[in-house]
């Protein structure tokens, strides 16, 4: 992918698009996303590691690891490459992997032949759901371009689990919305509280995150925001007199008018 990278990662982005589309299962469709990236990119090796609790990755999916290491292969929080990547939510970059900071060789996976070592995390809205990884025989440090590319590819992934699309069997693989969760608070004093807990499960499931038309997505969209606008300054016109919903409606208008999110 170093030469004609954007023409590359639009390649790329195409053909996740049509993988995402289909109907394989959770772990059959992240196989297939991993043997895409690593022919896109000419690497050897791609590998997704998603966290199958608060403090542990597994590797889930691989093309050019030993693949029996699928669902065996287990990193601590901060442990290994993978685990500094988990831990810190940046890129790793390196030429020669066994020399970097905190490398943890892992017999199992047979990656001893692999030299180059990117590292990518995965994450979304600041929470990090996993490490997106591609190695090569070459000693070499990928480009900027490479890791740009692959970095939008880590949000779609990031994307997908969160819609779950990958969903299939074992910890890593659960819906990320139904593990248990333990919420730790401190006293501020002393007795007992009642009271409720609400979980928003989306019902909406995206399946094509990557537009077939974006000029005509981005024209739906500017004509929405357009009708929005139009709809808020109808209901200021017809609210004279009452303050408090002024207000609010005057509220909605600047959002509406924001340039800061379009």
């Amino acid at each position: 992918m170093a030469d004609g990278t954007e023409s590359e990662s639009r390649k790329l982005l195409g053909r996740l698009r049509e993988v995402m589309a289909g109907s394989e299962a959770g772990q059959a469709r992240l196989d297939s996303i991993t043997r895409l990236i690593a022919e896109s990119t000419g690497s050897e090796v791609c590998s997704v590691y998603l966290f199958r609790d608060a403090e542990a990755l597994e590797l889930c999916a691989t093309e050019g690891l030993m693949p029996e290491a699928v669902h065996q292969t287990r990193l601590r929080l901060g442990e290994g490459l993978v685990g500094r990547v988990a831990r810190s939510g940046e890129v790793i970059n390196t030429p020669d992997a066994p020399a970097a900071k905190g490398f943890r060789y892992m017999p199992e996976t047979g990656e001893e032949r692999f030299s180059s070592f990117l590292g990518i995390p995965i994450q979304r809205l600041g929470e990090m759901l996993g490490v997106l990884v591609v190695q090569s025989k070459d000693a070499r440090e990928f480009t900027a371009d490479e890791v740009y590319g692959l970095e939008v590819v880590a949000m779609v992934i990031a994307e997908m689990a969160e819609l779950g699309a990958f969903v299939g069997e074992g910890a890593a693989l659960s819906p990320l919305h139904q593990q248990s969760v333990v919420i730790r608070g401190r006293t501020g004093q002393e007795g007992a509280a009642e009271g409720h807990v609400w979980l928003h499960e989306p019902r909406v499931v995206v399946t094509n995150p990557i537009a077939d038309d974006p000029q005509a997505e981005t024209e739906r969209l500017t004509a929405a925001v357009e009708e929005l606008r139009v709809g808020v300054d109808k209901m200021l016109s017809l609210s004279q007199g009452d303050k408090d919903q002024m207000h609010v409606l005057e509220a909605y208008r600047m959002f509406a008018n924001s340039k800061g999110w379009m």
